[in-house]
């Protein structure tokens, strides 16, 4: 018998024998999950009867706390494997570009580009005029503005910036506050260079009630999660993730309850576990967002939990 098993088994059997409950049944080989709600029914009713201790108490419920996976109703899946994006199910385009790589799924490229600035071109006034006097204000005139043109020609050379035009794209689901996102991705940055790419559920397709995770890739490999009220971003979170520099394929799960508890989990270590006030009302959009760099989702899936 497996140590989970013959540990759910003795809590049970001590419950029944201290008839907080009876008519459960049990098998060790049983499913995991069907026997944490057993306990879970035990310890809603031991707790509304106080037919146990405070300590037994407790231990009911961080043992359901620990095994529970509340996540069970699939919402939404996309392997990409049909080679388009746009049907079965559907993803809409925001900004920039998105293509399916066969081998790596969704993919998109965000690149930074260099644009010149060029400053207002000064026209020269040619006059004609036959009088001298007016003839020769008009040369002192010409000189003068020539000369202040001299001096601020080093004002007026050409700049450059660097823009960075976001790839976004989105998908219409309905989404509770007790929710899981499940993803398989690939950066495929080289390793060590700087890349940006975001997970979000939003309530409104402008993402301004939202919570997001925002991965950067680079020389320190961050994880952040975000709030979003009213467009404002509040960072609750924020992680080094170290094995991220190393480029490859890579899960990602991002759990949250309704009671505000939050885990996110990267190739199955849990990275952050923290608490906020959960919006009141769900989501009705799961969004991507490539802020620059190389990266594709081999799949991903949303979960609806109870």
């Amino acid at each position: 018998m497996k140590p989970i098993f013959r540990a759910i088994t003795i809590l049970l059997i001590s419950l029944l024998i201290s008839g907080v409950f009876s008519g459960v049944a049990i098998s060790a080989e049983g499913d995991v999950q069907t026997l944490v709600d057993e306990i879970q029914a035990l310890a809603d009713k031991s707790r509304k009867e106080r037919a146990a201790d405070r300590w037994l108490q407790n231990a009911l419920e961080d043992l359901v706390a620990k095994y529970n996976y509340p996540w069970r109703d699939s919402l939404f899946s996309d392997d990409f494997s049909d080679g388009d994006y746009r049907q079965n199910p559907t993803w809409e385009v925001s900004t920039g570009q998105f293509w399916i790589d066969r081998r790596l799924g969704l993919r998109s490229q965000v690149t930074p580009q260099v644009q010149s600035t060029q400053p207002a071109q000064t026209q020269d006034r040619q006059r004609n005029d036959n009088d001298l006097g007016r003839v020769l204000l008009g040369a002192l005139a010409q000189q003068l503005a020539g000369q202040q043109r001299r001096e601020t020609s080093s004002n007026n050379r050409p700049t450059t910036q660097t823009v960075v035009t976001p790839a976004s794209i989105r998908t219409q689901v309905a989404i509770p506050t007790t929710f899981a996102v499940e993803s398989i991705f690939s950066q495929n940055n080289r390793p060590g260079e700087t890349g940006s790419y975001e997970w979000i559920v939003m309530q409104d397709d402008q993402a301004s009630n939202a919570y997001k995770l925002l991965l950067t890739t680079g020389n320190k490999p961050t994880i952040e999660l975000v709030r979003v009220r009213s467009s404002r971003d509040s960072f609750l979170e924020v992680v080094d993730v170290p094995s991220l520099n190393d480029g490859g394929e890579h899960t990602l799960s991002w759990r949250q309850m309704s009671t505000g508890e939050i885990s996110v989990f990267v190739d199955g270590q849990e990275v952050i576990k923290s608490t906020d006030r959960p919006f009141r009302y769900g989501f009705k959009y799961l969004g991507l967002v490539n802020r620059g760099g190389d990266f594709s989702i081999t799949g991903i899936e949303v979960l609806g939990g109870r």
